[in-house]
Protein backbone atom coordinates (compact mmCIF):
# COMPACT_ATOMS: atom_id res chain seq x y z
CA UNK A 1 0.00 0.00 0.00
CA UNK A 2 1.18 3.13 -0.88
CA UNK A 3 0.50 6.79 1.02
CA UNK A 4 1.59 8.27 3.98
CA UNK A 5 -0.80 9.51 7.15
CA UNK A 6 0.16 12.32 8.95
CA UNK A 7 -1.82 14.17 11.86
CA UNK A 8 -1.49 16.16 14.79
CA UNK A 9 0.65 15.68 17.81
CA UNK A 10 0.02 11.57 19.41
CA UNK A 11 -0.41 12.19 22.67
CA UNK A 12 2.03 11.29 25.59
CA UNK A 13 5.08 12.11 27.47
CA UNK A 14 5.03 13.17 30.97
CA UNK A 15 3.74 16.63 30.00
CA UNK A 16 0.43 14.93 28.99
CA UNK A 17 -0.62 14.60 32.46
CA UNK A 18 -1.03 18.19 33.12
CA UNK A 19 -0.36 21.18 31.29
CA UNK A 20 -0.57 24.91 32.05
CA UNK A 21 -0.31 27.42 29.35
CA UNK A 22 -0.69 31.02 30.04
CA UNK A 23 -2.39 33.09 27.79
CA UNK A 24 -2.82 36.90 27.87
CA UNK A 25 -6.28 37.42 30.29
CA UNK A 26 -6.21 33.28 31.25
CA UNK A 27 -4.76 30.30 31.70
CA UNK A 28 -5.56 27.02 30.04
CA UNK A 29 -5.13 24.03 32.48
CA UNK A 30 -5.01 20.13 30.77
CA UNK A 31 -5.26 17.62 33.49
CA UNK A 32 -5.93 13.71 33.74
CA UNK A 33 -7.63 12.44 36.93
CA UNK A 34 -7.85 8.70 35.42
CA UNK A 35 -6.25 6.62 33.16
CA UNK A 36 -6.85 2.56 32.93
CA UNK A 37 -3.35 1.35 31.58
CA UNK A 38 -5.21 -1.87 30.54
CA UNK A 39 -7.90 -1.02 28.48
CA UNK A 40 -6.94 2.83 27.49
CA UNK A 41 -9.09 4.68 28.65
CA UNK A 42 -8.33 7.77 30.34
CA UNK A 43 -10.49 11.08 31.35
CA UNK A 44 -9.08 14.28 30.60
CA UNK A 45 -10.80 18.22 31.61
CA UNK A 46 -9.79 21.96 30.89
CA UNK A 47 -10.18 24.07 33.16
CA UNK A 48 -10.02 28.19 32.83
CA UNK A 49 -8.35 30.09 35.30
CA UNK A 50 -8.52 33.95 34.84
CA UNK A 51 -6.64 37.25 36.17
CA UNK A 52 -9.34 38.06 38.16
CA UNK A 53 -9.00 34.69 40.14
CA UNK A 54 -12.54 32.98 38.69
CA UNK A 55 -12.31 30.11 37.07
CA UNK A 56 -14.36 27.90 34.64
CA UNK A 57 -13.28 24.21 36.15
CA UNK A 58 -14.13 21.15 33.43
CA UNK A 59 -15.19 23.54 30.61
CA UNK A 60 -14.19 20.65 28.25
CA UNK A 61 -14.01 17.13 29.14
CA UNK A 62 -12.31 13.85 27.18
CA UNK A 63 -13.72 10.53 27.84
CA UNK A 64 -11.57 8.66 25.35
CA UNK A 65 -9.65 5.01 24.36
CA UNK A 66 -5.82 6.62 24.84
CA UNK A 67 -3.99 4.75 21.90
CA UNK A 68 -0.06 4.09 22.07
CA UNK A 69 2.17 4.94 19.79
CA UNK A 70 3.03 1.21 19.52
CA UNK A 71 0.01 0.24 18.94
CA UNK A 72 -0.84 3.12 15.87
CA UNK A 73 2.39 1.74 14.48
CA UNK A 74 1.18 -2.06 14.86
CA UNK A 75 -2.09 -1.03 12.98
CA UNK A 76 -0.62 0.82 10.26
CA UNK A 77 0.82 -2.38 9.50
CA UNK A 78 -1.75 -4.48 9.66
CA UNK A 79 -3.59 -1.94 7.10
CA UNK A 80 -0.22 -2.40 4.40
CA UNK A 81 1.73 0.26 5.11
CA UNK A 82 5.26 -0.75 5.03
CA UNK A 83 6.93 1.26 7.23
CA UNK A 84 5.80 3.92 9.61
CA UNK A 85 8.08 7.47 11.60
CA UNK A 86 8.24 8.37 14.69
CA UNK A 87 9.50 12.20 14.96
CA UNK A 88 10.36 12.80 18.76
CA UNK A 89 10.72 16.46 19.92
CA UNK A 90 14.36 16.94 19.64
CA UNK A 91 14.84 14.03 17.67
CA UNK A 92 16.76 16.67 14.74
CA UNK A 93 18.49 19.47 14.88
CA UNK A 94 15.65 21.77 14.70
CA UNK A 95 14.26 20.21 17.78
Amino acid sequence: MRGRVSGSDAYGGYEAFKERTPYRGYTYVWHQPAYEPISGDTLCHIDFKFEDGSRLPRAFSYDWRLWTLPELREILGEAGFRRSTVYWEGSDRRG
